[in-house]
């Protein structure tokens, strides 16, 4: 499967007649018959924000109560019209925070945290103090305000003003400029991207539903192949046979196994070796010359193999602790926070406590034991215990069941399911790269469209030959 066609970088997209200089260098020049002004001149209000004391709970609606919606950054996520929102304030609560209802329609501005992310309100709300109601007046239209916010967020980061947290305030906003159409332009600007981005959008999910099924279907073809073989046509291909013979196990996720593989639990084909962790505060137990992996190295992993971790340690931190040097080709597999990320050491490693590690034996190929316990996670997660965070103790790990076929039949299965991985893994870059050009297409036009560089006046879908 190919992937799909490049994005139009320059489509046969209209320009207007005459343009002129705008004063802004980021914005470059306008049509000439716009305006640009500071956004405050273009404003009726500007609206602040407040939270009630959140330990009163007179202050706050439960569910199912009437109340005034009270939006948080968290409610305004997806970018698109705020229709509902987690909280809702009492009458109580709006007069305690002196907060201001705002009529639907309003665009939200983000302030703080989520720098410049902008929605449009479905419903009458109120916000808390890191979004700023926008109404409009004097020439300017919500419907086409909500684009240009969008158009200008970049430009907008270079204005924030704090060295640990980007934050704008009322003011700064007052004073961005904006341009400004002709009404009737401001409405046709508006309806195109409605329109425009609305089936971009569209594109974006099915790529993303594709990348869904994908892996989907990357996790059943390991499972399948792990617990009954190689699918028959493969099989008969490999000189295996393509339909052998099964064995009820009576465990759930292997099901019945081929009659000839041999099945027993996970401690009777692997050592299972603890990790550790040398003293922090001991300068002369770091950095060394052992790999030292821990959960996070192996959730970072994007391969089958890992070579070293974050850090590593000396020698003689190495034998202060737990830790044990494991051999290459042993299998590091997370056993806390979380259980069941698993890489194949591509040298001699030790790892943490949150880690185990499996040294396969002489009938183990490590290849097969990584993608038998990949199929095995949602099994491994099971079987976690715990209060403050789940772990999987040695004991419930030992006792995994898997299936083992002979050694030279474990070569075939790996390299198949390496093939197949590499097949689907090819399709999901293929379709992430699709996403991202989508994003980067969706930028462009909204920003070529509310600074004039377009004139999408009675203009058709310049979306409609993007690939699907």
């Amino acid at each position: 499967m190919a992937c799909a066609p490049g994005i139009r970088e320059d489509p046969a997209w209209r320009s207007y007649p005459a343009y002129r200089a705008s004063g802004i260098d980021w914005l470059g020049a306008v049509p000439g018959h716009w305006s640009v002004r500071h956004l405050g001149l273009a404003l009726a209000s500007v609206i602040g924000g407040g939270t009630p004391q959140t330990s009163r709970e007179d202050y706050w609606s439960v569910e199912g109560e009437n109340g005034l919606a009270w939006v948080a950054i968290g409610d305004m996520s997806d970018g698109g019209t705020v229709r509902q929102t987690e909280k809702r304030v009492t009458p109580d609560g709006v007069l305690a925070a002196r907060l201001r209802a705002l009529p639907a329609g309003t665009v939200i501005y983000s302030m703080y945290a989520s720098v410049g992310a902008v929605a449009r309100l479905g419903i009458p709300a109120t916000t808390n103090q890191a979004i700023l109601g926008l109404i409009p007046a004097n020439g300017l239209l919500s419907c086409y305000l909500y684009w240009w916010l969008h158009a200008i967020r970049q430009p907008v980061l270079s204005l924030t003003r704090d060295n640990t947290q980007s934050n704008l305030n009322a003011e700064t906003v007052r004073g961005f400029p904006v341009c400004l159409p002709p009404l009737d332009e401001q409405r046709d600007i508006a309806a195109f991207l409605d329109r425009e981005t609305e089936r971009i959008d569209s594109l974006i999910a099915k790529k993303r539903l594709l990348i869904e099924r994908l892996q989907e279907y990357r996790t059943a073809l390991i499972t399948r192949t792990v617990t009954r073989g190689l699918p028959p046509e493969a099989a008969r291909a490999a000189g295996l046979d393509p339909s052998p013979r099964l064995k009820p196990l009576g465990v759930v996720w292997l099901g019945d196994v081929p009659e000839h593989w041999d099945v027993g639990h996970l401690k009777r084909w692997f050592m299972i070796v603890n990790g550790g962790t040398p003293k922090g505060s001991e300068e002369s137990f770091w950095d060394g010359e052992v790999a030292w992996l821990t959960p996070d190295d192996l959730g970072r992993s994007q391969t089958m193999w890992i070579g070293a971790g974050n850090r590593s340690l000396t020698l003689e931190g190495l034998e202060s602790c737990s830790a044990r040097l494991c051999p290459d080709g042993s299998i590091a597999l997370s056993t806390r926070a979380p259980i069941g990320h698993v890489a194949i050491m591509s040298a001699s490693s030790a790892t943490n406590q949150g880690r185990r590690t499996l040294v396969p034996g002489p009938q183990m190929d490590s290849e097969f034991a990584f993608f038998a316990m990949s199929a095995a996670r949602r099994v491994l997660e099971s079987l976690g215990q715990g209060s403050t965070f789940m772990e999987l103790g040695q004991g419930d790990l030992g006792s995994l069941p898997l299936a083992r076929p002979p050694l030279a039949e474990q070569r075939v299965v790996v390299d198949f399911l390496k093939r197949e991985s590499e097949r689907i893994a090819a399709l999901l870059s293929c379709s992430e790269d699709a996403i991202e050009r989508l994003q980067e297409y969706r930028t462009a036009l909204i920003t070529a469209a509310v600074t004039g560089k377009i004139d999408v006046r009675d203009q058709g879908s310049v979306t409609a030959d993007l690939a699907e």
